[in-house]
């Protein structure tokens, strides 16, 4: 499924700022002896008081900015490649009605993360976005979400193992939570027709939006458009309109809003 577009449209809100990290340089909190995953890792956030074998402690550990990457906000991290876990505090649930989705706008490279010790998404890729729903996750307090961040370069990862730039970890960009109401407008694309210059057209993506019906609204062309979407929610348009082109001299901008009950963008 597509990424929600247009986060920061939707009044996300930020968990940029402090983050809790822990160093893991033999992947302690995630393997075992044998080499399998470790059902008491670290992303169980446990502490000694909680199990006998719990060495660590989040909440006791450094912490280091989000967004940003490792190497440059902390010295001894300079030359580090491998993994390093995050952690953060998440808001207390909200009983609205609505959805949450937990959305990392990058992490470099190999990303797994969990909340509330719940695994939700894994990601591979230094300069993507990655995102998940959890609100089924989230309790009325003490929520919290844990990353595990692996840098190391690989045979077949970007950068390769031989490679003329360093490839700096962490999470480099902006972490979201998104609210969203149980219907809402995932996705969309509006666009002068490129094989006739008098038309507009493209499409609009529901989330939990079966046969409902989309507002498409360009003020400045004096254009309101219903569109129906199908039985998954996708609906497309083609309208006739003359736009001005942009150019340096006319710098011609249309504003464009989708909406249904409850939700626009």
């Amino acid at each position: 499924m597509n990424l929600i577009q247009n986060p920061y449209n939707r009044n996300p809100q930020s968990l940029a700022g402090d983050w809790h990290y822990i160093i893991d340089p033999y992947e302690t909190g995630f393997y075992d002896l044998h080499g399998d995953e470790n059902p008491f890792g670290y992303f169980r956030n446990l502490t000694p008081d909680d199990h006998w074998a719990s060495e660590y402690s989040f909440k006791q550990s450094p912490t280091m900015k989000v967004p940003g990457d490792w190497n440059t906000q902390e010295p001894t991290l300079l030359w580090y490649e491998g993994t390093l876990w995050y952690f953060r505090e998440l808001p207390d649930a909200e009983v609205d009605g609505g959805r949450t989705f937990l959305r990392f706008c990058a992490a470099n490279y190999h990303s797994i993360v969990w909340v509330n010790a719940i695994e939700v998404m894994r990601h591979t890729g230094g300069f993507t976005p990655f995102e998940t729903e959890i609100g089924s996750h989230l309790k009325p307090t003490g929520n919290f979400v844990v990353a595990k961040i692996n840098d190391e370069r690989l045979k077949d990862g970007v950068p390769t193992r031989n490679t003329d730039w360093w490839n700096y970890g962490g999470i480099t960009r902006d972490v979201l939570l998104i609210k969203t109401p149980q219907s809402f407008i995932r996705d969309y694309f509006c666009q002068l027709d490129p094989e006739d210059d008098r038309q507009i057209k493209g499409f609009v993506e529901l989330d939990n939006g079966a046969n409902k019906d989309v507002n498409l609204s360009i003020p400045g062309l004096g254009i309101e458009h219903l569109i129906t979407t199908d039985s998954h929610g996708f609906g497309q348009f083609a309208i006739k309109a003359e736009p001005d082109r942009w150019s340096p001299e006319n710098a011609a901008l249309y504003e464009v809003r989708f909406s249904i009950d409850g939700d626009s963008i």
